[in-house]
């Protein structure tokens, strides 16, 4: 397959024939759509709730793959308060097997015929300001991606999810800090599709001095974004919310991500394959270095996610320390199992002798100081250096110790493997 697929064009449609809804996708879809819009409209008419059932995210958008998930919206009267709870009381009358999930607002998942169901409460807004979470302006990126896209910027929508998936690059949650549907939407309809887009993300230069600016709706053009945006949403990549100019839709996308979501482009480019949009298990993708699986308390995913990443950053930071160098980490959580694995990319063995280079003998000043901090010094290219001895050589050393001296109060099992 790879080296019949000569171009951007091709990979292109390629991919949309392999992952892209298709018309049995859409008939599966509104077939399960329906049947669980029937029962919520029941148990709503029952309780008495004044609550309208939309039809949300990508099932609305037709920005779905064949192996879908469906999002649904209990949208409430604004009259009403603790809407998870509400929703909770409609879910159980309407369904068995219901699984809370807790976000922001807690929501919930149902399974019909294997397919994911996911049921989320929020209110009913007539308008951006009224907004007290993200997710109840969730209609109003709908309506605007429906007037902005046909059905095949759509299906390059489709595609571009399964490729970031699959390189561990999508979602905005704290955890991720990845490229959300939303700025994938954005971008699509920007560049005109899955090609252009790839093609000019490619030719994007990562400097955390130089913002990348997309302002599709043109609400700058005669000023730049930087003059009015509050220094937090300053990111390296600015995409202008098109409901909202003084929102960055690509805020949570941190430096590191954006910098590989560049780099998986110049790839692409380089070299077509639908081996981009196939997801690699972690543990193939470290060639060398350590890779962890653990388990965590059952809280919310994003702080439990968050706080876990956190653990893991700080350790990677002593690695680096203590020169075990690591080149790269990728991570996954699988939040119905309450489990996750990441991966460092990371030397795993090191000398006892490390050398360390010290300022120029014209210094003289910070010569003598460097002496006074190092027994053994020597003279090598004109600089002052001392050789001591590594408190580590070897990575195992350093992880027993790492984690008796650092436990994450999340991580509830913990265990390694070292890929040498």
């Amino acid at each position: 397959m790879n080296n019949r697929i000569k171009d951007l064009e091709e990979l292109r449609n390629v991919a949309v024939k392999k992952y892209a809804w298709d018309e049995k996708t859409i008939e599966e879809l509104n077939r399960v759509k329906n049947e669980v819009a029937k029962k919520l409209e029941k148990a709503i008419k029952e309780k008495g709730y004044d609550v309208e059932v939309f039809v949300g995210g990508s099932a609305a958008k037709k920005t779905f793959t064949k192996n879908f998930d469906i999002d649904l919206f209990l949208r409430f009267d604004k009259k009403y308060q603790r809407i998870s709870e509400l929703a909770e009381e409609i879910m159980k009358r309407a369904f068995e097997n219901v699984i809370q999930l807790h976000g922001s607002r807690d929501y919930f998942q149902i399974y019909v015929d294997g397919i994911k169901v996911e049921v989320v409460p929020v209110y009913k807004i007539n308008s951006l300001n009224e907004a007290e979470n993200i997710t109840d302006i969730s209609p109003f990126h709908v309506e605007w991606f429906l007037s902005a896209a046909d059905d095949e910027i759509a299906k390059d929508v489709s595609i571009s999810k399964v490729l970031l998936k699959a390189n561990y690059l999508y979602g905005a949650e704290t955890y991720r800090k990845g490229v959300s549907g939303y700025v994938l939407e954005i971008l699509n309809v920007y560049y005109d599709g899955f090609v252009k887009m790839i093609q000019n993300v490619a030719e994007w230069t990562p400097d955390p001095k130089q913002k990348i600016v997309i302002d599709i709706m043109n609400y700058y053009k005669n000023d730049s974004p930087l003059n009015h945006l509050s220094e937090s949403k300053l990111t390296p990549l600015i995409v202008i919310d098109p409901l909202d100019k003084n929102r960055n839709a690509s805020a949570a996308l941190s430096f590191e991500n954006l910098k590989k979501f560049i780099m998986l482009c110049k790839e692409i480019v380089k070299r077509p394959s639908l081996e981009f949009f196939e997801k690699k298990p972690i543990e193939e993708m470290i060639k060398k270095g350590i890779v962890f699986e653990f388990e965590f308390e059952d809280k919310k995913h994003d702080i439990v996610a968050t706080k876990i990443v956190n653990f893991f950053k700080r350790m990677r930071h002593y690695l680096n320390l203590n020169d075990f160098d690591v080149k790269d980490w990728i991570y996954d959580f699988d939040f119905e199992k309450n489990e996750g694995i990441l991966g460092f990319e990371c030397e795993i063995k090191l000398e006892r002798e490390k050398i360390v280079v010290g300022p120029p003998l014209k210094a003289k000043k910070n010569v003598d100081n460097f002496k006074a901090k190092y027994n053994e010094t020597f003279v090598k290219e004109n600089r002052i250096c001392a050789r001591i001895l590594r408190k580590y050589v070897n990575v195992e050393q350093f992880l027993q110790e790492y984690v008796k001296e650092h436990p994450s109060k999340e991580i509830i099992k913990l265990k390694w493997k070292i890929k040498e």
